[in-house]
């Protein structure tokens, strides 16, 4: 197969860039380049520019010279407005400077300014479901006098289960000629695309491709259908139609294998008229640190495009948050929100991939399938910031914790105690959270999940002082790390001024 190179490829390209915060809302970059252009020269470059905010826009400006005489200078403006997110960006460029940044369609003509604006917003609602819009133009102006101008837009919505998408792509050419006069050249198409799912397996999608100018007619037709048979294995089929020349048919049938060191995709390609024919058989996988292990990881592909995470849970015996030595994994924790759902193995170790690259991340902890009983554990929602290539360590402790028994009981000189209701009692620890809770009518009241430790039961200092009680002895209570229930405590508590109190039996 012929490969298809622009010219510079393979030599020498260099590029360093800095930024330095002036205030909380100004910045400022600088940076130099050393490249080979597409039309075959090599230049220096230094540019310099700022980020800022404007009535609370993204804005920025920049400016650019290279070493054949070029200059650049542009600006950009990003936000909200009235509900319609939008960026505005515009560039004019001097003495044939060249942007590697700019997609030209035609290198030979020299580009002079290029302007881009995109639009999100949301159509009025329609049966109760809004119709998200994007709009999208682009224009460059080039120093023969012609121009080129692209615009797209898309549209989305979902009617009877069936999700529906529309947009149209727009070119238009102006060329000079050898006359001087000008030519235009315009093309707009078309795509509608019409997806669904079908009883909880099938995935089907059908793809329809047109053109309105410069002539009406079909361009392509396809049908897919996906079946995820399990976790590991997905089938596809696919058929697909070009109605342009030159005309052919096309049927796919493939099958992807998800293990846990890669994926394995199988797949067979026919087309007709020429009855060629393929056969492919493709194994990804990615490379990710572990830093725990100390050694790189064969994972299923994504680690370098997204973010990775090493999640480990134990039992925190000494409740540090870390883990430490002696102390048990945490085997059978499920982990979703990653490319695919993980479960801690015997070590109390999972190895995430494919957590995006959003600004932030949330993983769900399920620990349905823990035997212990008698633990607390830190919030099920794991809020992140991936970043492409990084490998994130995330500890889950699982706190041992017990279930206390206490009976408040009202001390009567030679009568047996009975149960007193509606006291207000407290657990306190020396720097934890109080603990409060309301006796039953029988004089009971339960704390649960309570971490190891050391701890003293009390009356609520309100409620004794309003209605003159107190306890006859401190009564203390420990939480061992092994976690469980703990014995019945039996608490006394007296009256001021009641008969019989400081009287023995």
């Amino acid at each position: 197969m012929e490969r298809i190179a622009g010219r510079g490829e393979g030599e020498l390209r260099a590029v360093v860039n800095a930024a330095y915060g002036l205030t909380t809302g100004t910045t400022v970059v600088a940076g130099a380049a050393f490249y080979p252009t597409p039309i075959g020269d090599d230049r220096q470059l230094v540019t310099a520019g700022v980020r800022t905010s404007l009535f609370g826009l993204a804005a920025h400006a920049d400016a650019a010279l290279d070493s054949k005489g070029g200059i650049a200078a542009g600006f950009g403006l990003a936000g909200q407005v009235g509900g319609v997110s939008g960026v505005l960006s515009h560039a004019e460029y001097r003495g044939g400077f060249v942007d590697e940044n700019l997609l030209v369609g035609d290198i030979g003509r020299r580009i002079e300014r290029h302007s881009e604006l995109t639009a999100d917003f949301a159509l009025p609602s329609f049966g109760g479901t809004s119709i998200p819009l994007t709009l999208r133009a682009l224009r460059d102006g080039f120093a023969d006098g012609g121009s080129s101008w692209i615009g797209s837009s898309r549209a989305s919505t979902t009617i009877l289960n069936t999700l529906l998408s529309a947009g149209f792509d727009y070119q238009r050419q102006t060329v000079k000629l050898g006359t001087g006069a000008y030519r235009k050249d315009e093309q707009l198409g078309g795509i509608v695309s019409v997806s669904r799912f079908v009883d909880f397996k099938w995935q089907l999608r059908a793809v329809l491709d047109y053109e309105l100018l410069p002539s009406r007619d079909l361009r392509a037709l396809s049908f897919t259908a996906d079946r995820a048979i399990s976790d590991r294995i997905a089938l596809r089929f696919g058929l697909g139609r070009l109605f342009q020349a030159p005309n052919s048919t096309n049927a796919q049938l493939g099958a992807t294998f998800r293990l846990p060191f890669g994926d394995i995709a199988l797949s067979g390609d026919y087309s007709a008229p020429r009855n060629d024919w393929s056969i492919g058989l493709r194994f990804a996988f990615g490379l990710g640190w572990d830093r725990n292990a100390r050694r790189y990881r064969v994972t299923p592909p994504g680690p370098a495009s997204g973010g990775s995470a090493v999640f480990t849970s134990f039992i925190d015996a000494n409740a540090n948050g870390r883990f430490d030595k002696g102390e048990a994994p945490v085997p059978a924790v499920a982990i979703e929100g990653g490319e695919r759902k993980q479960v801690t193995g015997e070590t109390g170790r999972a190895f995430l991939t494919g957590l995006g690259t959003a600004p932030t991340g949330r993983l769900q902890v399920g620990t349905e399938q823990v035997e212990n009983l008698y633990v607390t554990t830190p919030p099920r929602v794991i809020e992140f910031s991936p970043r492409p290539g990084k490998v994130l360590s995330i500890d889950y402790p699982f706190t041992p914790s017990g279930e206390i028994l206490a009976h408040i009981r009202l001390h009567r000189a030679g009568q047996n105690p009975i149960g007193l209701s509606a006291v207000r009692v407290r657990l306190t620890k020396s720097g934890a959270e109080v603990r409060s809770a309301v006796t039953e009518y029988d004089g009971s009241v339960v704390f649960n999940d309570v971490p190891a430790g050391e701890y003293v039961l009390e009356l609520d200092p309100a409620q004794a002082d309003q209605l003159g009680m107190h306890m006859v002895a401190p009564v203390a209570i420990t939480v061992g790390t092994g976690g469980g229930a703990s014995a019945d405590v039996e608490a006394e508590v007296e009256f001021e001024n009641a008969p019989g109190v400081g009287k023995d039996k």
